[in-house]
């Protein structure tokens, strides 16, 4: 038998639903916490590499890292997912 996980109400098909998504910030590292509120500021790659001391690639890894996380592309979706919680 093949198991499905139910949707959040309003959630539709290919998107994270919020209570997921706020149990993965219990889970980030604390690197990818500070990337994720660097994003929540609204910083791009480059403001996040120079607030935290990494090279450009590095914080770019740590933003793809938490836009997988939650299951977004971009800030704007982050916020939108942020605000919604």
């Amino acid at each position: 038998m093949k198991r499905t996980r139910k949707r959040a109400r309003g959630a539709r098909r290919g998107e994270v639903p919020v209570f997921e998504s706020v149990a993965e910030i219990q889970r980030l590292r604390p690197r990818h916490h500070q990337t994720l509120d660097l994003l929540l500021l609204d910083h791009d790659e480059r403001r996040i590499a120079r607030k935290l001391g990494l090279a450009r690639n590095t914080a770019r890894g740590y933003v793809k890292t938490v836009y997988r996380r939650f299951g977004v592309n971009s800030r704007e979706e982050l916020r939108a997912l942020w605000t919604l919680g």
